[in-house]
């Protein structure tokens, strides 16, 4: 067995912080009693700092929203908090909003009071009368719109949580939230992706031909026509949303259509104004359907061209903290070496409770062959035949294989799968958490945003190294310019892969890597790879037997 080494460090020293300090003498909820190892040191490091972006490479466990909502505190600003999803988002509200920790989210989660059957963002574009209300606790008919009241009390409060696509698009293209102190980017491995995805401008068949009756451009793949395009067409666009907004009276019905109709040629006037001024490298794609060109999708290269003036905003200290962050994050987010502080924890769960074994077997690609396959489905089958008195996961990264993984497996009849379909993934995974085992979830789609905690997953199969679809054309120009980028990617769906099943110190989980390209990566460009995580890399040559199962006891201690 071999394991990798890591580089040497001599443990960290509190310079600032009292090892002594309790979570209730700085006015946290009382649910939190005392503060880790990881958490007193990240305070440490942070105020010390003299850097305007800290970094902190914390892995599952290590308690990352007490650290930064106590540094909050402890300084006295006002604070930013930024979640990948809503629900990060909702889950830190249910955490820290005894002690004013204030969530804001997009119109469209909230039901319009005056126009029935439309969310808030609808009836914004119907003059709802509600949405223009400010809360004034003198005034005898006070707001009462959900969406204006949750938006000034975020105004005006000093520690708020939303998600990256609200915040950028309020500041975009709304009035904003004030000014901040600092600014937290939680899971900020995926700020980049968050950036680009904000950036992003799709332009379909009924957008070009039905809402502006014109043609695309004649060299629709090269950008300089796009700008054109854009700016050319950007009245036409503006003089129908005009004249639509006009017709609409407040507190009358109107139609779905009229709503639907206010709605697009709003997204439309936006998408034509960002196209006009667009800078940096793009790259322009054919949106296909059914076999048939059905528009384009203009996507920005490089998300660092944008960082400053859609996320950090001139905020004077950035804090990004994830259990994947490494300094390449840094650099795709314009971030330079010597502007930024990078500091790594290791992981606060034993290491022989949650093993990352790199079982190599074949190296997966578009050329594998049957025999390929064969081979990986026997290693498969050796592992689950193993653990049939529990439940795990195989990891895929595409649908394809999970098809052929299904079709050929002696323990087929214990797995659970689905199609692409909007929310089969969220179906199979609460199906697979209330079988019995043995059962086995294979998938494509449960690297992030799922936890598999105790005996809902006591072991995981990485099938294939999850490495961006280079058919992409920005994925594939990435690489042209950067050729670690598709590295780098893979690096990250893999670590946070392996973090599914392991959510506690208590729990237990060993994870499978099976594609033998992974020895190359870690072996070349460790750096890709936060150390907490390499720490509980090993490479085997055989599947080794079970642990213990998760018992009770363990999920009771752990509560």
């Amino acid at each position: 067995m071999q394991t990798y080494k890591l580089r040497s460090q001599k443990p960290p020293v509190l310079r600032t912080i009292d090892a002594t300090i309790t979570p209730d003498l700085l006015g946290l909820p009382e649910k939190f009693t005392e503060f880790r190892q990881g958490q007193l040191y990240a305070l440490d490091r942070s105020i010390v700092s003299d850097k305007r972006f800290i970094g902190h490479a914390m892995p599952t466990g290590s308690g990352k929203s007490l650290y930064y909502i106590a540094q909050a505190l402890m300084e006295g600003k006002r604070v930013a908090v930024l979640t990948s999803t809503k629900g990060l988002q909702d889950q830190l509200l249910a955490d820290f909003a005894s002690i004013g920790l204030v969530s804001v989210k997009g119109k469209n989660n909230f039901d319009c009071v005056e126009h029935d059957g439309k969310n808030c963002e609808e009836g914004s574009h119907l003059k709802c009368p509600a949405a223009w209300e400010k809360p004034d606790p003198m005034n005898p008919h006070p707001c009462r719109c959900p969406y204006r009241l949750q938006f000034e009390s975020a105004v005006s409060s000093s520690l708020i949580v939303t998600n990256y696509a609200y915040w950028t698009s309020i500041y975009r293209y709304g009035q904003g939230l004030g000014t901040f102190d600092m600014l937290v980017l939680d899971e900020a491995h995926d700020a980049p992706d968050e950036i680009t995805s904000a950036l992003a401008i799709t332009l379909s068949t009924r957008e070009v031909l039905g809402m502006l009756r014109t043609a695309w451009p004649k060299q629709p793949l090269y950008l300089k026509g796009w700008q054109e395009f854009a700016a050319h067409n950007l009245p036409t666009a503006t003089a129908h949303y005009s004249k639509l907004q006009a017709s609409v009276q407040p507190y009358m019905t109107h139609s779905s259509d009229v709503v639907r109709s206010l709605m697009a040629y709003r997204n439309l006037v936006s998408k034509l104004t960002n196209l006009s001024t667009i800078r940096g490298e793009w790259v322009v794609e054919t949106l296909m359907k059914n076999g048939e060109p059905d528009g384009y999708k203009i996507e920005c290269v490089w998300p660092y061209t944008y960082s400053e003036e859609i996320l950090f905003l001139q905020i004077p200290r950035v804090i990004l903290v994830s259990g994947t962050l490494v300094p390449r994050t840094f650099q795709l987010l314009g971030v330079q070496s010597g502007f930024y502080a990078y500091h790594q924890y290791p992981s606060s769960f034993p290491g022989e409770r949650s093993p990352v074994y790199h079982l190599p077997t074949v190296k997966l690609n578009h050329k594998s062959t049957s025999e390929d396959y064969w081979l990986l489905i026997q290693r498969i089958d050796e592992i689950i035949g193993k653990r049939l008195d529990r439940k795990g996961i195989i990891h895929t990264t595409s649908y394809d294989r999970a098809q052929r993984i299904l079709e050929r497996s002696q323990y087929a009849r214990y797995m659970v799968t689905h199609t692409n379909r909007s929310g089969e993934a969220m179906q199979a995974a609460e199906t697979f958490r209330r079988l019995p085992p043995p059962a086995v979830l294979i998938s494509p789609s449960v690297t992030t945003g799922y936890d598999f905690p105790f005996d809902t997953c006591e072991y995981q199969i990485i099938a294939k190294a999850p490495y961006p679809d280079l058919r992409a054309k920005v994925q594939y120009r990435r690489m042209e310019r950067d050729r670690l980028y598709p590295a780098y990617q893979m690096a990250q769906v893999l670590v946070q892969a392996a973090g599914r099943g392991m959510r506690a110190p208590t729990d237990r989980c060993e994870t499978f890597i099976l594609d033998g390209a992974v020895h190359d990566v870690v072996e070349r460009t460790p750096r890709l790879f936060p150390e907490w995580f390499l720490s509980l890399y090993q490479e085997i040559a055989d599947v080794p037997p079970p642990p213990p199962l998760v018992t009770d006891q363990d999920e009771e201690f752990s509560r």
